[in-house]
């Protein structure tokens, strides 16, 4: 079920294709519908299948064999496990959710935008189903060419193209680093591997702290880096894909290397790096203008603390942040209508990642009490409360209703948003039923006829307990202070512009990318005047005189 969504997902576009030539030599009339309509069926299925395909125990499928086996030690495999089931239903989701909302956007009614979204969809299931870091990596390099190739396509500022090619550029990066982490694990005997138990990654700790880094660099956490420091004006549906499909790619190497940790010696200073990159982008998700010029720092913030639990060794919680970061995070940017009967939809947004207990973030609370220093807890604390309050302020922002006002819009439309909270809350049930403590209640409950609290609650850190409550009444201090401040206008906290730039210049590391491009045109010019010297009349000389300098090194032993 799982590679017949794959390839679903991936043969859908190209039937959409054929059917705009078709259109084009006038075959049919209008092809709009009917590009909706394969879209719409072909992201329907593939959501059925994933939401089926649940397993019961891991599964290691390999997609190809590749011989001789001295050169390719190893194939691609896809591993249907539950930390990868949970991310391709996510996926899935955001796509059936993204095609039942488009119709409602006035800016969104395009088939290709319908087309890239299943596209890089079905790399996006390749990538979080990935069962070895050989998969992964043909999937990370697929999706980069494809979003690169889609903002290339439908952004014409230059600017933009710029800013692309530097996100280009750090996901490459990070690409070679999970290359260089399998490379020095096969050396020492040994390949990674995912699997589903207690050792999901076979691999020392020093290297699980490069997998870290690989997937942060990704995700622009380690180091803190925002190429796009503006929104691309890309649409919502499409928009919102090409932010969470890469994201979610790289968050499943986070809650499989949650599980190894990384060095004690190392945790404090990561430690503190990622709870600077958590604060920057919850600054600034709270004082956007709008949820999507605020969407590349929501995602920072949120990933910020799955990268956080996954250093500290707590798979659980970086799952949970991971999944709240697309669901919650989706189901807001594809708000575009706002009308009262629909505000409890992100009300139920902002339940799935406060924490608070029997929700479904409550798993991330466990990062509080995992961090091995206190003062870094207050880091964090404040970092949630300004994701809350952010993202409230943006739930309720008034915006106009669209024109379009046909009876079946409103019946696809909610249901596409409400698809997003239901498979959180579906997810998180699954899992305190059948692995967590709720089963735990249930069986003693069945088993003296009371009804009492389990141990496993009663050992739970405050922290766990508190932590959802905190940051949410924060979140209320703060927009009641900005609302008292200004009772009559809207809630739109707004830092002096040249507080801004310069925070953003300093916490993004422009300054210092800045400097490295200073000195690579310094080393550029000082070789362009060196090879001007030997070309020159002069170059003969000057290379007789090197060759002389060069054997009376030689002669003297290498001592001058």
């Amino acid at each position: 079920m799982i590679l017949a969504a794959i390839f679903l997902l991936l043969f859908t576009p190209f039937v959409m294709l054929i059917l705009r030539l078709v259109q084009r030599y006038k075959i049919i009339r209008s092809a709009f519908a009917y590009s909706w309509l394969l879209a719409l069926a072909g992201s329907l299925t593939a959501w059925l299948l994933v939401l089926l395909a649940r397993p019961r125990q891991a599964s290691l499928v390999s997609l190809v064999n590749w011989r001789p086996v001295t050169y390719f030690p190893d194939s691609p495999k896809i591993l249907v496990d539950p930390i990868s089931w949970s991310f391709a239903l996510a996926l899935v989701t955001l796509l059936l959710a993204v095609i039942l909302t488009a119709p409602m956007r006035q800016q969104g009614v395009n088939w290709h935008a319908w087309a890239s979204s299943l596209a890089l969809g079905g790399f996006g299931l390749l990538a979080v189903l990935a069962g070895n870091p050989l998969t992964l990596m043909l999937a990370w390099a697929a999706i980069d060419v494809l979003e690169i190739a889609i903002l290339l396509v439908q952004v014409r500022e230059s600017k933009v193209h710029v800013q692309t090619l530097a996100d280009f550029t750090a996901r490459v990066g990070g690409l070679g680093l999970l290359l260089w982490a399998d490379v020095a694990a096969r050396s020492a005997g040994n390949g990674l591997s995912f699997t589903s138990d207690a050792s999901s990654l076979a691999v020392p700790a020093h290297l699980s702290l490069f997998l870290l880094i690989a997937a942060g660099l990704r995700l622009g956490v380690l180091p803190l880096h925002l190429p796009y420091l503006q929104e691309p004006p890309m649409r919502r549906g499409l928009g919102t894909s090409l932010r969470l499909v890469p994201a979610a790619a790289s968050l499943v190497l986070l809650a499989r290397t949650a599980y190894a940790g990384v060095p004690e010696a190392w945790m404090p200073a990561l430690l503190v790096l990622v709870g600077l990159s958590a604060l920057y982008g919850a600054i600034l998700w709270f004082t956007a203008a709008d949820e999507l010029s605020g969407r590349p720092f929501w995602i920072l913030g949120m990933t910020a603390f799955a990268v956080a639990s996954a250093a500290c060794g707590v798979p659980e919680a970086s799952l949970a942040w991971a999944l709240a970061c697309i669901f919650s995070g989706g189901l807001l940017f594809l708000l575009s209508a706002r009308h009262r009967n629909l505000l409890p939809l992100p009300l139920f947004g902002l339940l799935g990642f406060t924490g608070l207990p029997f929700t479904p973030a409550w798993d991330g609370m466990q990062l509080y009490s995992s961090l091995p220093s206190n003062f870094l807890i207050p880091v964090f604390v404040l970092a949630h409360a300004l994701l809350v309050s952010g993202y409230i302020r943006h739930a309720v922002r008034p915006e106009p209703m669209p024109e379009r006002s046909q009876r079946w819009l409103w019946v696809l439309y909610p249901l596409g948003l409400v698809l997003l909270p239901m498979l959180q809350m579906v997810l998180f049930i699954g899992t305190m039923f059948f692995t967590g403590l709720v089963w735990q209640v249930f069986r003693q409950a069945g088993d003296t006829g009371l009804w009492p609290m389990p141990s496993d609650y009663a050992s739970l850190p405050l922290l766990t307990w508190t932590g959802g409550a905190i940051a949410l009444g924060l979140a209320a201090l703060f927009l009641w202070i900005k609302y008292r401040r200004r009772p009559n206008v809207e809630l739109s906290p707004h830092l002096p512009r040249g507080l801004v730039s310069i925070t953003q210049k300093f916490f993004s590391l422009r300054w210092f990318y800045d400097l490295l491009g200073i000195l690579l045109r310094l080393l550029i010019r000082f070789v362009r005047q060196v090879t001007a010297v030997l070309e020159g009349e002069g170059g003969i000389l000057w290379v007789l005189v090197l060759l002389a300098l060069l054997v009376a090194l030689l002669l003297r032993g290498g001592q001058l």
